[in-house]
């Protein structure tokens, strides 16, 4: 006859169990299994053969029991259910540099923290932590049948059931290095501080341990901390380290020299994956030196991806790097590395707009001008580049320098870009037309020459573009050209919605404005001017087109110069701000119309915005 019984082992730090004779598999700790037993002799084992098993019985009755030996870490005598609960143990791992360091029990329990004071329930055996790092560190520990705990580690301490792991006080001096915040890893995100003014102090235990840069880079090396405290290596690595046998490492890094001047644009190599962003300048008359870690390196411009190379600086203080980087690299088994760059050539006289054109992510802002009379030769590394107006926005496509000195595009941008597989890239743009005919002036595109745009044919980048209604701010909407050529906006803004654009979906877009009567028939012999474009109302009555806008506002050029502001919304919603006294919205034929009027004296009337006729 078999018996439902319930092994509750909740309360102990274990991972996973069985029961011999009963559970053949291993269960997880966090159920609470109940499982049918026929009276007999059972053991409770974990998955580490260093802990002895726990011996229960269960009765003829259907209950358990067990022996007074096991009466201290076993409960439930009884009854149905067998609550196993081990002895309380607290770890302490806190004095250990790193504030996310993680240990394990082996074969009981994974990732630990070390974080905090923990007290956790264990069964009377032997322990073995481990300590998450390059080459595992252990130390042993026993828990008595009495619950007595005892380690033999000089790197913990037992006081009572506590055991407090101290490591030892390492000191580690990265002073002579050119860069900030190294790391070890396992310590994260404890940094070695090359800008403090002494050697920085860790407490570490014995094991192997690697530096790394911020970035996740590691360096070509490893310490040890040994069991008597000190620090050691090998004996290659003497040439940037030093402190063997003591318990203070200095790094002190390879003297490499580094020479960009080849390079076009100027400030703006860094190592790349190094946050404190330190230079290689290319516009000094000399070359710069760095005391370097031996590892991979990238470079990159300030504001860019990394460039499509890496060199290592080899422990014996040399340079080297890939045989096919010997088109723009020099310096192989040299303390020098030599950033020649690759001959490459851009044309870009076929665009509109002038001196506009800049590589991005180089933020000397050197132009590439549209409007000399050739093309114009750069020195540049291989990797990702994009192009944009001098307003900052990007156009909508990249192109790669290979290392073979030559340029690469998707196929999509093959409409605007020429020169795939050759060292001249030719930026040709997009044929589009812009007609802006309801503006007396035309219209402005946001950060390009000043062109005045009333029907005008264009050869332009694809990408984002604003426009704006003579002087002041862009209007409070943009127009994307795709790669295709093709003009694309918010639907809402186009006249089949009742909006002010037209063209979506052509290479031809038009921009038609609301349209918003200003009467200034009441301010006899004063001028009034719409801002921010500085325009004067020439009329008593006057109808303008206008583009959405936010304030907006007629000033009327008295000593007071009192000033209604207003908003147009991208809907066509025309409101004022205030109940002016001298401001009036009302309607005209259907049309929004703000209505003027200089007597200080008269009632004022409440505004209420009607939504503006669209055209």
């Amino acid at each position: 006859m078999s018996f439902p019984i319930e092994i509750d082992v909740t309360k102990l730090l274990i991972t996973r169990f069985k029961v011999s004779n009963a559970i053949s598999s291993w269960w997880l700790t966090e159920q609470k299994n109940s499982i049918n037993f026929e009276a007999g002799t059972y053991q409770v084992a974990l998955s580490s053969n260093l802990v002895p098993p726990v011996e229960f019985e269960v009765l003829a009755d259907g209950t358990v029991s067990y022996s007074e030996a096991f009466a201290t870490i076993l409960d439930g005598r009884g009854s149905n259910r067998l609550i196993v609960k081990g002895f309380p143990v607290t770890l302490d791992a806190t004095a250990l540099s790193g504030k996310s360091r993680l240990f394990d029990l082996i074969n009981v329990h994974d990732a630990i923290s070390a974080e905090i004071i923990q007290s956790i329930n264990i069964l009377p055996g032997s322990y073995q932590f481990r300590f998450h790092a390059k080459r595992e560190f252990i130390i042993d520990f026993t828990v008595s049948a009495a619950g007595a705990v005892e380690c033999l580690s000089n790197n913990a301490t037992v006081s009572g059931n506590s055991i407090r792991f101290h490591g030892f006080p390492i000191n580690i001096d990265a002073r002579s290095l050119s860069y900030k915040n190294l790391i070890i890893p396992g310590i994260t995100p404890d940094f070695i501080n090359t800008e403090v003014m002494s050697a920085q102090p860790f407490q570490l235990l014995p094991g192997e341990y690697s530096v790394q840069y911020q970035s996740g880079f590691y360096a070509d090396f490893r310490f040890q901390v040994t069991s008597a405290g000190t620090v050691t290596y090998k004996t290659d690595f003497d040439t940037f380290l030093k402190g063997r046998d003591t318990s203070m490492l200095i790094l002190a890094g390879l003297a490499i020299t580094i020479d960009a001047r080849a390079l076009t644009f100027k400030k703006l190599i860094v190592l790349a994956g190094i946050p404190d962003s330190q230079f290689i300048s290319t516009d000094t008359m000399h070359e710069q030196p760095f005391h370097l870690l031996p590892g991979e390196y990238f470079v990159q411009y300030q504001s860019g991806p990394p460039a499509d190379f890496s060199f290592h600086v080899t422990p014996s203080g040399t340079v080297t790097y890939k045989s096919d980087f010997d088109t723009f690299l020099k310096g192989r088994d040299t303390p020098e590395l030599i950033l020649a760059g690759l001959a490459i050539t851009i044309d870009a006289r076929a665009l509109t707009f002038k001196k506009l054109i800049v590589l991005a992510g180089t933020p000397d802002f050197q132009f590439i001008s549209t409007e000399t009379m050739h093309e114009q030769p750069f020195q540049l590394l291989p990797g990702e580049y994009f192009a944009q107006y001098q307003s900052g926005s990007p156009a909508d496509f990249t192109y790669r320098i290979i290392p073979n000195g030559t340029v690469s595009y998707d196929s999509d941008s093959e409409n605007f870009l020429q020169g795939k597989g050759s060292a001249v890239l030719t930026i040709v743009g997009l044929k589009v037309m812009i007609h802006a005919n309801r503006f007396p002036q035309g219209v402005l595109m946001v950060g390009q020459d000043q062109l005045w745009i009333k029907r005008e044919e264009l050869h332009l980048l694809p990408g984002l573009y604003l426009f704006q209604q003579g002087s002041g701010e862009p209007a409070n909407f943009e127009v994307k050209l795709g790669k295709n050529g093709i003009f694309s906006y918010e639907n809402r803004f186009d006249v089949k919605s009742d909006g002010f654009l037209r063209g979506s979906g052509s290479a031809e877009l038009e921009i038609l404005g609301y349209s918003l009567w200003i009467d200034v028939s009441g301010v006899q012999n004063v001028t009034v001017r719409l801002l921010p474009f500085g325009d004067g109302i020439n009329a008593p009555l006057q109808l303008i087109p206008i583009l959405p806008y936010q304030k907006m506002s007629l000033e009327i050029q008295t000593a007071a110069k009192p000033t209604a502001y207003f908003d147009v919304k991208q809907n066509g919603t025309l409101f004022l701000y205030e109940d002016y006294p001298f401001a009036t919205l009302e309607q005209r034929d259907g049309v929004a119309l703000i209505r003027l009027i200089l007597d200080t004296f008269r009632t004022k009337r409440p505004c209420r915005p009607p939504v503006m006729e669209k055209l």
